[in-house]
């Protein structure tokens, strides 16, 4: 008896705080009017009471505040209540059992409803916290039928003030924490996904998000991140991103919120341009780089089913997406070699819409987007900034992907004279910063080499002979620069594939017919290279090298490339007076000789066409190597 006087004591002094308008209710946690109410909740024995309470809590205006304290007001809100559920449902000898306390919250919900609509949406905190708690197993707490009754008031509750701005960030804060415990019919058919998405961005990245002001405290003060509600459920609310993307039939609305995200990620960085990064910016860059990721997917998923596209919208949103991605790709060069595979399913997936299914009026668009990165660049200069450096190295994949998608015109007057500025590194230049730059660019211009070639050998091209002059003027001036960035800046496999890319080039039929002597011209550019090289200088230690080239000298690795070049040679007598060359290379190497024996058997034994195997064999037994 005295245990119960105590509690309706306790429950008249709750009220009476609850609904004092002149009653600041402090901080939680302890001495809160929450906290107690939340203590008390699962002790109370009448489900009368437990209406009181928590219509009471529901309607407070010091528990739920709609003022730059929302957020925080609703999480507590709701992990209050899934606390009491937890413990409610851990009391042993309760005079009312669990699921009839969960009626009674219910039934106080949906009476809020009938009796006090306006205030409706203060009720989605306390629905967020009952779908949440769960037992010691992980199960939920409530019935099948509770869970149901819970998640369409919510739903449907959601979907009534989703429009009105002040409580949108509430609604679509604790949607976000439940989404995953949804069903998805509830989902699909309760929710103004629309609605639920512009309030989604306009929560993550507008005054309450992630922002100009909210970034430097994030990058510096492990308190600020912890207490930061958008942070902290940033995983959460990018998952609402997504579902609704996938859900949404509307593409101005989707433009809206990719709109929101590129603006962040510019935000991201010029802030990280102004900074000395360190371990805690890393963090917290990389954690929105994979919200951003998360969000993306959703578009991603979109343009891969069509659902809601046809093919014009696929290939707007991919290019948007793509010249969205740039200004952030400095996090992804940072994370090395190793990548980062929700970054790689959206641009891959992007890339894939463009190559897959371009049409001929998507080209000016492609053009456009090659445009605008390219004016991101500061090109012709190189400053000490992962962001610029980023944005570049992006650019110049970009064009590889391109280059097959685009006119002629495009590729030879705008593609190639930037890339072109990035093939050699300037004097003084800091290797290791300037390295994915130099790849980047190499594979654009191998990309161009093959696409000239594709023209070239084109029967029906009207500009074969301009297309064989590009190819003469390039090629040598490339093989160059190549054999002269080895083996400092180029590793072995990128000079293998550089070489076999541009022989490939210069020995097709259609450039052979225009000029039969570049293949012997780039051999002997690689037999010179060889010949200035010294015996035994080890090639340096680079991330990804093949354990077996790690033991190679540099002049092997030239060595193997100039010997595996010899197939290319057409002409009988020509192909054994390299065959005499590599003989003299070889006889003239001190450590690499065993190597180069090796690799030019192989060559003689399994690499030779038909017409050439016999020369090949006949030359290496009257040679006697």
């Amino acid at each position: 008896m005295e245990r119960a006087i105590d509690i309706t004591a306790t429950l008249d002094v709750l009220v009476r705080d609850l609904r004092n308008n002149s009653f600041e209710a402090p901080t939680p946690p302890q001495n809160s009017a929450l906290h107690r109410a939340v203590f008390y909740l699962p002790s109370i024995r009448n489900e009368p009471n437990i209406g009181l309470l928590v219509n009471e809590l529901a309607l407070s205006p010091h528990i739920i505040r709609l003022d730059d304290r929302v957020l925080v007001s609703a999480l507590y809100l709701s992990e209050g209540i899934k606390s009491a559920a937890v413990r409610k449902a851990q009391i042993t000898s309760p005079t009312i059992d669990l699921p009839d306390w969960v009626d009674a919250i219910l039934r106080t919900c949906l009476g809020i409803e009938y009796n006090n609509p306006t205030q409706l949406w203060r009720t989605v905190p306390i629905l967020c916290g009952l779908i949440k708690a769960k037992g010691l197993q992980g199960a939920p707490l409530l019935t099948k039928k509770q869970m149901h009754a819970a998640q369409k008031l919510m739903t449907t509750t959601i979907s009534r003030f989703i429009s009105q701005p002040d409580k949108a960030p509430l609604l679509v804060f604790c949607l976000a924490k439940v989404q995953s415990e949804i069903d998805v019919n509830i989902f699909e058919s309760s929710i103004v996904h629309d609605s639920v998405l512009l309030g989604t961005v306009d929560l993550l990245y507008g005054p309450l998000g992630l922002n100009w002001e909210s970034l430097p405290p994030l990058c510096t003060d492990q308190n600020a991140r912890s207490s930061h509600p958008v942070f902290t459920h940033l995983s959460d609310l990018s998952h609402l991103v997504k579902l609704c993307v996938q859900q949404s039939r509307s593409n101005d609305s989707l433009d809206i919120a990719l709109n929101a995200e590129a603006d962040f990620i510019n935000t991201c960085a010029r802030y990280f341009d102004q900074i000395a990064p360190n371990s805690d910016a890393w963090n917290v860059y990389k954690l929105c780089l994979f919200g951003i990721c998360i969000q993306l997917e959703g578009y991603a998923s979109v343009m891969m089913t069509r659902r809601g596209f046809d093919q014009g919208p696929s290939t707007y949103f991919a290019l948007k997406i793509l010249r969205t991605l740039a200004p952030i790709y400095f996090v992804v060069l940072e994370l090395g070699a190793s990548g980062f595979p929700p970054y790689d399913f959206i641009y891959y997936t992007s890339i894939d819409i463009l190559t897959s299914h371009v049409r001929p009026e998507d080209g000016p668009s492609i053009e456009r987007a090659a445009r605008l990165l390219a004016g991101m660049c500061n090109l012709g200069t190189l400053r000490p900034s992962l962001v610029e450096r980023g944005i570049l190295v992006y650019t110049l994949d970009f064009f590889e992907h391109i280059i097959k998608l685009t006119n002629t015109g495009f590729i030879d007057n705008f593609i190639f004279p930037i890339t072109r500025l990035y093939l050699a590194p300037r004097a003084g230049a800091d290797i290791k910063y300037v390295q994915p730059i130099l790849e980047s660019a190499h594979s654009v211009l191998l990309a161009y080499l093959t696409k000239v070639s594709g023209r070239v050998e084109d029967e029906m091209s009207r500009h074969r002979g301009e297309d064989n002059t590009i190819l003469d003027r390039i090629i040598p001036e490339y093989t160059e620069t190549t054999l002269n960035l080895f083996p400092t800046v180029l590793s072995s496999d990128q000079l293998r594939f550089a070489l076999a890319t541009v022989l490939s080039v210069v020995s097709s039929t259609a450039y052979l017919v225009h000029n039969p002597n570049m293949v012997d011209r780039m051999l002997i550019l690689l037999y010179q290279k060889c010949i200035d090289t010294p015996s035994g200088l080890l090639l340096p230690q680079k991330p990804g090298e093949e354990e077996s080239d790690k033991k190679l000298t540099a002049r092997g690795v030239l060595g193997s490339c100039l010997i595996h070049s010899i197939p290319f040679i057409e002409s009988r007598q020509k192909f054994i007076d390299w065959l005499e060359n590599a003989k003299r290379l070889l006889e003239s190497s001190g450590s690499e000789r065993a190597y180069l024996y090796e690799e030019l058997w192989a060559v003689i034994s399994n690499e030779l066409s038909l017409s050439l195997a016999d020369v090949g064999i006949k030359w290496w037994y009257q040679t006697k190597l």
